[in-house]
C-alpha cells in the first residue's frame, strides 16, 4: 500500500487546529493531482451524532503509530478510536464528491478488540444502517470490503445509498459496536476506494429514422432521440442544439430554407456523441386540412354501430388520418349506441398543427330489436 510522508504530516496539522480539511488545491494544482487519502474522515457532524463517536482519537504517523504501541501489522498512517465510557465509537466517512457510480467498492482496514459486535455505516445518526457487518476476525487487521454488486451491504439498502440525491458521496457515519461497557479501542489503517477505470467512450445515439427532416417554418424543431451511455447505464437526452446560420430566428423558430441542426450529448464524463439532421424547411403553412362533408345531425337507434365514414386532406400533407370521438356513455362496452343524445367530434391535424374540428349531435333512440 502506498502511503505518504507529506499526507500524513497534512493530516496531524489538520487534526491539532480541528480543521479536517483533507485536501487544499493550490493555484496551479487540480483535483486529480493530489493523492489520494489513507482514511477518508472528517468532522462534519451527522444530523443526531453526539461527539462525532468517539470519547479520544488520535491520528499517527506510522512513526508515531509504533511508538504509540499501535498493533503490528499497519501501514502509514493510523486512526486509533476509543470508547472510555462504554460507548460505540466511529467517525465521520468523508470520500469527497466522487460518484457512487464510479466506485466498484470501498474496503477498511481495521483492528478491532474481542468485545467488537459490528462495523456500521449509517446516514442517519444509527437509526438504521446501510453497512452492517460482524467482524470475522479480531484483534487482528482485517478487511472489509463494501461493493456495489452488493457485497456487505444491509438487507434492503443499495451501494448507492451512500450517495445524496445527485449520486455523489455524501458524509456518512462509520462507527463500531461493542458488546459490553469496557474501555474499547478499534483502529483505522486505510480506507481505499476503488473506482471504476475511467469513462472515455461517449454515449451511443440510438436512431434509425431519417437524418433528413421535412418541416415548415414557424415551428420549432421537435425530436425524440435519445442516446444510450454504458459506462452508466442510462439514457440520455440531447444536451445541445447546434443549428447553422439563418436556421432559426430569436426566439428558437425554424426559418425557410435548407440548414442543418447537430443534436451534441454529453455523459457525465464530458464525452461527446453528435448526430447532424439536414432540415428541409418550407415555406409556413396556416391553410387547416378539409374533412369530407358531414351532417350536424344524426338519429339512430339503440343498439346500433357506428359506421360514420370521414375523410381528411391537407393541400401540403395530402390524406390525413382524422380522429373521431364520442361523448361520455355513447358507447356500451361492446362499442354500441346507448339511449340519449350523444355527441360525436371529428377532428384532423396537419404537420404544421393546423386542425379542423366538427361536432355531430347523435339523438339514439329505442326502435329496432338489437341484432346480437
Amino acid at each position: 500500500m502506498k502511503k505518504s510522508a507529506l499526507l500524513a504530516i497534512f493530516l496531524a496539522f489538520a487534526l491539532l487546529t480541528s480543521s479536517m480539511t483533507v485536501f487544499a488545491v493550490g493555484e496551479n494544482e487540480t483535483e486529480t493531482d493530489l493523492p489520494e487519502p489513507e482514511i477518508y474522515f472528517s468532522n462534519t457532524q451527522i444530523s443526531g451524532v453526539v461527539n462525532y463517536w468517539y470519547n479520544e482519537m488520535h491520528l499517527y504517523s506510522e512513526a508515531e503509530a509504533t511508538a504509540a504501541g499501535v498493533p503490528e501489522g499497519f501501514s502509514g498512517d493510523v486512526m486509533m478510536l476509543r470508547s472510555t465510557d462504554g460507548g460505540n465509537v466511529g467517525i465521520t466517512l468523508d470520500i469527497g464528491s466522487g460518484r457512487c457510480a464510479d466506485a466498484l467498492s470501498i474496503t477498511f482496514r481495521v483492528w478491532c478488540t474481542k468485545n467488537t459486535k459490528e462495523f456500521r455505516i449509517t446516514d442517519n445518526a444509527g437509526k438504521d444502517w446501510i453497512v452492517r457487518v460482524v467482524p470475522e476476525q479480531y484483534e487482528s487487521w482485517i478487511e472489509i470490503t463494501v461493493s456495489s454488486d452488493g457485497g456487505n451491504v444491509y438487507s434492503g439498502k443499495k451501494f448507492s445509498d451512500l450517495g445524496d440525491a445527485n449520486g455523489c458521496f455524501k458524509p456518512v457515519g462509520m462507527g463500531f459496536r461493542f458488546t459490553d461497557g469496557k474501555d474499547s479501542t478499534v483502529y483505522i489503517d486505510s480506507t481505499v476506494v476503488n473506482w471504476k477505470p475511467l469513462d472515455v467512450e461517449p454515449p451511443v445515439i440510438q436512431y434509425e429514422g431519417d437524418e433528413v427532416i421535412k418541416t415548415v417554418a414557424g415551428k420549432k424543431l421537435s425530436v425524440d432521440i435519445s442516446a444510450y451511455d454504458e459506462y452508466d447505464n442510462a439514457d440520455i437526452q440531447p444536451s445541445e442544439y447546434v443549428y447553422s446560420d439563418g436556421a432559426i430566428d430569436e426566439n428558437g423558430f425554424l426559418l425557410e430554407g435548407e440548414h442543418t441542426c447537430t443534436l451534441r450529448y454529453f455523459d457525465y464524463a464530458g464525452n461527446v456523441a453528435e448526430l447532424e439532421l439536414t432540415l428541409l424547411v418550407d415555406p409556413s403553412d396556416e391553410v387547416a386540412p378539409v374533412l369530407s362533408p358531414l351532417p350536424e345531425n344524426i338519429s339512430a337507434n339503440v343498439g346500433m354501430r357506428s359506421m360514420l365514414t370521414v375523410t381528411a386532406t391537407d393541400e401540403r400533407d395530402g390524406e390525413i388520418e382524422p380522429t373521431l370521438i364520442w361523448s361520455e356513455g355513447a358507447l356500451d362496452s361492446r362499442g354500441r349506441l346507448t339511449a340519449g343524445k350523444h355527441t360525436l367530434t371529428v377532428s384532423a391535424a396537419d404537420s404544421s398543427g393546423n386542425e379542423v374540428v366538427r361536432t355531430i349531435t347523435v339523438t339514439v333512440t329505442e326502435g329496432l330489436p338489437e341484432i346480437n
